[in-house]
Order: structure tokens, then sequence, then C-alpha cells
């Protein structure tokens, strides 16, 4: 953290964003390139060698073309309290999560490659996720869908064409949908 608070190498605060372009390279903070309270499109994210979290955004609403994240130590994308889409996600070696999705947020993917990570997609605490097309492959948790804290409910993830071959793990308080988004 700095002395406001942030935790990203890269941290784009209050902003109005159109037709943008990130590349971070070898992030050693909490967050290699983190977002928070803005709004608008980015043309595409490139991040490379991410000490934790390679993408955190929150309390935003964003629309990213194209998200591309080689090596994170931890999440390669982790968003919260916010409305997000993605068009096409590339996911290589993500310590923890590929998809990380928090805290009410409305989260829409076109099409997601994953490759090696725990867990593929996270859907927690009222968030609302759509995928049209994932393959994820070396994942010991294909999808999880869940409520995390209290203060929040069970999640929900519909996903229309799922390549995994790990496991999907539901709540009770949760809802996951294969087929029709």
């Amino acid at each position: 953290f700095n002395e406001f608070g942030l935790t990203g190498c890269l941290t784009v605060y209050n902003s109005k964003l159109d037709n943008t372009q990130f590349e971070v390279s070898a992030g050693v903070c909490e967050d290699s390139l983190n977002i928070v309270k803005s709004q608008g499109n980015i043309n595409s994210i490139l991040v490379n060698e991410a000490t934790a979290d390679a993408v955190d955004i929150d309390f935003s609403n964003i629309k990213i073309a194209t998200l591309q994240i080689n090596n994170a130590g931890n999440d390669c994308l982790d968003v919260s309290n916010g409305k997000y889409i993605i068009e096409k996600a590339t996911l290589t070696f993500c310590g923890d999560k590929g998809f990380s999705v928090g805290e009410s947020s409305t989260f829409n993917t076109s099409k997601l490659f994953l490759e090696t990570a725990d867990i593929g997609i996270s859907s927690k605490d009222f968030s609302r996720v759509k995928i049209l097309e994932a393959s994820l492959k070396k994942t010991t948790t294909c999808t999880e869908v869940k409520q995390k804290k209290q203060e929040f409910g069970g999640a929900y993830l519909n996903i229309n064409e799922l390549n995994c071959n790990g496991n999907n793990v539901v709540d009770k308080n949760s809802i996951f949908v294969r087929g029709n988004t």
C-alpha cells in the first residue's frame, strides 16, 4: 500500500478510459494493474510476470476488448463492485484463480481460454457471471460459485459452452447453469 492506500504498481483512479491500452511487466506489487472507480473502454491489457494479482478492478464500469495475462502469482483477474465486459481473455499460469468475481459484480465474457490455475472461474457474493465460451486446461476446480462473506449472499454463474475436466463447486446459496446464456 502507498500513502493513499493504493495497491497497484500502475493505478488508474477515478478516470474515464477511451480506447486505452495497458502493458505491465514484472509487477512486484499486490496488483500489477489496479483500476478503481473508473469507466470506459479498454482496447487491450497485457500483463506479464505479476508477483501477485495481475489485474484488479474495483468500483468500475469497464469494457475490455482483449485481456492477456501470462504468469500471475495469485489471481489473473480480480474484480469487485462493478460492471465488467471482456470480449476475449487468454490467461496462462494463474497462481490461484483465473477470474475472481465478487461483491455484487456483473461480469460478461465472450471467450475465455485459461491454462493452469487452481480455480478457473470464481463467482462470489451476489455476483452475476455469464460466459459464452470457456476452455480451461490444467485447473483443479473449473468453477466455484459461492457466498464467501457473511454480509453478502450466494452468486450466479452461467456458462454456455464449458470445456474443462476439473470439479464444479456450488454452495447451497448459489446457482450454476451450463448452457442457455
